[in-house]
């Protein structure tokens, strides 16, 4: 079964996305299976229809997602054996995903030439210009988030008081 995405779950995207590249196969077989479908109501849109770009800039989009989904996991534990989702983790968790942010940010500075027809480069193009931009919006809450920590005495009180 696909995953679907939901407003409320942090990891939503990032978990649909990983289980649609997990389906890939069942996903591109459906694809060409519904190309010979009778009822022509039933048949895909050709927009519908996932291109190899499309692939691609998904398995993209989780490459930079899945370190979000792994801090947020790893946070949100149960501070077993005093290790685990506690306050003095996050500096550390926020540190790495902004050195993670600015590495895809540096990626994305050059674009990538896709390798389908020129029609579909557009969809491509905007999807990467998508990514670009939510990139840049994500370094800049996730320095305002750095700062902020830096600034609350409860991230230095928890630090200090790590008995780990």
């Amino acid at each position: 079964m696909l995953v679907q995405d939901n407003v409320i779950c942090w990891n939503s995207v990032f978990l649909m996305i990983d289980r649609a590249l997990d389906k890939s196969l069942t996903i591109r077989l459906f694809i060409i299976e519904n190309k010979t479908e009778k009822d022509l109501k039933k048949r895909l849109s050709e927009g519908d229809k996932f291109t190899t770009e499309d692939w691609i800039v998904l398995a993209e989009i989780k490459a930079i997602l899945e370190p979000f989904y792994e801090q947020t996991v790893y946070l949100q534990s149960r501070a077993e054996n005093l290790s685990y989702g506690v306050i003095w983790k996050a500096f550390s968790s926020i540190e790495y995903l902004l050195s993670h942010i600015l590495h895809a940010i540096e990626i994305y500075k050059y674009d990538i030439e896709p390798s389908e027809p020129a029609s579909v480069d557009e969809a491509t193009a905007a999807a990467r210009k998508y990514i670009k931009i939510s990139l840049d919006n994500c370094h800049g809450k996730l320095d305002q988030y750095y700062q902020l920590i830096d600034e609350t005495s409860v991230y230095a009180a928890a630090t200090i008081l790590n008995l780990a």
